[in-house]
């Protein structure tokens, strides 16, 4: 038994081999899995510094200008502790423009440990790094101050 494109004219048989294949192909794309648009660094805006609840800078971000002693101030529903951005922090980018570094403090008022983000530094992962008094970043962020003393 000859097979259905014998049947066919030979002119028809190019445009239904071609009408088969371009199906095949535009299936192929149609297919494809569709990843989710995520965060990344560059959604901080100039002049602020930006954190992410996760690592690599997802889940934000937190926008902050100035210097700020108490991060409870500061809502984020994503946030586990209390529904704010006091020990929520997993990433960070300093896109401030005035120069200066800021520093990220342990404890709310600007007591115990300090760590040093200078102008225009990214971390995205906090989970290895420490304050200055060996304790763990991640999730231990109270408070941001801008300052001259921190730079590269």
């Amino acid at each position: 038994m000859k097979g259905w494109a014998s049947l066919m004219p030979r002119r028809g048989r190019s445009v239904t081999r071609l009408g088969v294949a371009t199906a095949l192909v535009l299936g192929s794309f149609l297919m494809l899995p569709v990843a989710p648009a995520s965060a990344a660094a560059s959604d901080c805006n100039a002049t602020q510094l930006c954190v992410w609840v996760n690592i690599n800078y997802n889940g934000g971000p937190g926008r902050f200008t100035g210097s700020n002693s108490n991060w409870n101030n500061f809502p984020h529903p994503a946030c586990p502790y209390n529904g704010t951005w006091n020990n929520c922090a997993s990433s960070a980018v300093n896109d401030g423009t005035s120069g200066l570094g800021v520093q990220l403090w342990e404890t709310i008022g600007y007591h115990d440990g300090v760590f040093c983000l200078p102008q225009f530094a990214q971390v995205a992962d906090f989970t290895n790094r420490q304050f200055n008094n060996g304790h763990n970043l991640n999730d231990r962020v109270s408070a941001n101050k801008w300052t001259s003393a921190c730079h590269d």
